[in-house]
């Protein structure tokens, strides 16, 4: 992964594709697809520093995440540009300038939606029309079953939907976020389902509030769970949700260890029970949907 700035030089003929590349949906696996073999490839994509004043701005991946993703979907390298102040007032003609008229860069690769410049001002086709002595392809992305453009906006909102699986499709995989298992107050333990607490490394999208089926992977190895995301209100309910997974057949100390988090199916609601008993018995039958569901694959 390089910052894309005046330092940095194509050795190669190259291909990019730009784009924001937030979730690597199958809407932006469809312009890593459309690479020119006899070229390098590249992925311009932001980093979105200046959202991070704003604790409600959620993604799907990290920029870490984004250059895991564009390697095993095609491209051979990832290269960012810090979405500051200075780069959200650069206007379109000085961005092509700065950016993309360097010799090396033979082809440029973008959806039919998009945009750049100050305020979004220009189009793809216009970007066509300035850089004549390119090649520059303007992909279709790919539509959902019911016939909507593919975006990262309709994940979000069906992660706060709990619609898992339905993001898992949009996706071409499940749904992961990544974290470190921090001490909790372990009430999991006194009610018979001990979980880790998962404090996450990366401002994600939540799905909303419920209990999933999960994979916790831990070193490589992946462990069947299943993941309350919430107040935990029937025992001491709390001000802000907690993502605490209770990992099957597993008895290991994983405190401060890195862990990925993956989202397989939504269960239920999250909901206050009566009694501790209630609310066992509830997790017993949960976590029983699950192991007959899932652990087949194990």
């Amino acid at each position: 992964m390089n910052k894309f700035d005046e330092n940095f030089i194509f050795e190669n003929p190259s291909s990019i594709a730009i784009g924001n590349f937030d979730g690597m949906h199958l809407g932006h696996q469809t312009l890593l697809k459309n690479y020119s073999q006899n070229l390098k490839k590249y992925v311009l994509t932001f980093n979105f520093l200046f959202k991070e004043k704003h604790s409600d701005q959620t993604f799907l991946t990290s920029l870490e995440d984004k250059e895991y993703l564009a390697k095993l979907y095609g491209a051979d390298e990832l290269l960012y540009l810090n979405f500051d102040e200075t780069l959200k007032n650069t206007t379109a003609d000085d961005f092509i300038k700065e950016y993309l008229d360097k010799p090396n860069i033979k082809e440029i690769i973008v959806g039919k939606d998009f945009r750049f410049g100050k305020f979004g001002q220009k189009d793809a086709q216009y970007l066509k029309e300035k850089l004549k002595d390119k090649s520059i392809k303007i992909i279709d992305l790919l539509d959902d079953k019911d016939g909507h453009k593919i975006s990262t906006t309709e994940i979000i909102s069906l992660l706060k939907e709990k619609k898992v699986e339905q993001v898992s499709s949009l996706l071409g995989r499940n749904y992961l976020i990544k974290g470190y298992i921090e001490q909790g107050l372990r009430n999991g333990h006194k009610i018979g389902f001990p979980t880790a607490n998962i404090k996450t490394i990366y401002n994600y999208t939540l799905p909303g509030n419920g209990v999933y089926a999960t994979n916790m992977i831990i070193d490589g190895h992946k462990y069947l769970s299943m993941t309350n995301i919430g107040t935990h209100p029937t025992i001491s309910e709390l001000k802000k949700p907690l993502v605490e997974t209770h990992i099957f057949n597993f008895n290991e100390e994983i405190y401060n260890k890195k862990i990925e988090l993956e989202f397989l199916c939504f269960i239920r609601p999250e909901k206050k029970f009566d009694s501790i008993d209630d609310l066992k018995k509830e997790l017993q039958n949960n976590k029983n949907k699950i192991i007959k569901t899932y652990e087949k694959n194990y």
